[in-house]
């Protein structure tokens, strides 16, 4: 990495307060619960975190971007036989109108409808998802057709890319999630874009969630073009590998990557991480 990144780049670790929790935190997920809100779950390659999503009322904010509301090591809410380590990250991001949807996942809209006219209670699964692999990241975008959806010009070879649509009873598309998968010797990338459409009325709030006893670091990463990369890293888990979650919030889209790397490859996975951020 240059001189320049190095100086680009600070470490600003976060201690929650437990004020800012009560308030910001623990009376949304009370409500939460309350509404039974759905959450989705992935499992990202080699690190063996799960990715949690949820949607939340959080309190109000002034700039686009994210930022953590809460993070832990060991918690043992859910009870005394089980512990979790991860943190809660908010988004702020300008919600994305159906009519600058110009492709053909316009389609899928009639497609998630239908999934819940045919639904049935012993059926063993849920309406209001939708999924398809494409042969690369350019035709996923395509088929999405938004055109402030970067393609990132990136010298990686892409493995996989899909492409996970979500939607309600009315089939209004709700968000939508373009994955793609890169490796690089040991080190396991997956590159996302996310975006929330007016029909998705509440903010964000996703996190990492493990069951291992590790903790996690905040960094800021500011690009050439003077936008801002949320960084936080894991130390490492019982398999050796340790994360990388990078946030890049630009035209109503949320970029995100998540890197899994082991202590050797430290040095390698944050300039990868770098060359990401500065690729917007």
């Amino acid at each position: 990495m240059s001189q320049k990144q190095n100086i680009k780049l600070y470490n600003s670790l976060t201690n929650v307060s437990d004020e800012y929790i009560e308030e910001a935190v623990n009376a949304v997920l009370d409500k939460a619960i309350v509404k039974r809100k759905k959450i989705r779950y992935l499992v990202p390659l080699a690190a063996c975190l799960i990715l949690v999503f949820s949607a939340f009322t959080v309190l109000a904010k002034t700039s686009w971007g994210t930022r953590i509301i809460d993070m832990f090591t060991s918690r043992t809410e859910s009870g005394p036989c089980y512990s979790e380590s991860g943190y809660d990250l908010s988004v702020d991001i300008k919600k994305v109108p159906i009519s600058q949807l110009q492709g053909d996942v316009r389609q899928v809209s009639e497609i998630i409808a239908e999934q819940f006219d045919n639904y049935e209670p012993w059926d063993s699964w849920y309406p209001g998802s939708w999924y398809k692999e494409f042969p690369s990241s350019a035709e996923a975008i395509a088929f999405v057709g938004l055109k402030s959806l970067e393609s990132l010009d990136w010298n990686l070879k892409e493995l996989n890319t899909s492409l996970s649509v979500t939607g309600n009873a009315e089939g209004e598309l709700q968000s939508l999630d373009i994955e793609t998968d890169y490796k690089v010797e040991d080190i396991r990338l997956q590159a996302y874009s996310r975006i929330y459409t007016e029909n998705y009325t509440d903010e964000i709030i996703f996190g990492i969630r493990t069951t291992e006893d590790i903790s996690f670091t905040e960094a800021y990463y500011t690009t050439d073009n003077g936008l801002q990369c949320h960084i936080v890293t894991s130390t490492a888990l019982e398999s050796g590998y340790l994360s990388k979650e990078g946030y890049v919030v630009k035209n109503g889209v949320l970029y995100s990557l998540h890197i899994a790397y082991l202590e050797k490859d430290a040095k390698q996975a944050e300039e990868l991480m770098c060359q990401w951020a500065e690729l917007f």
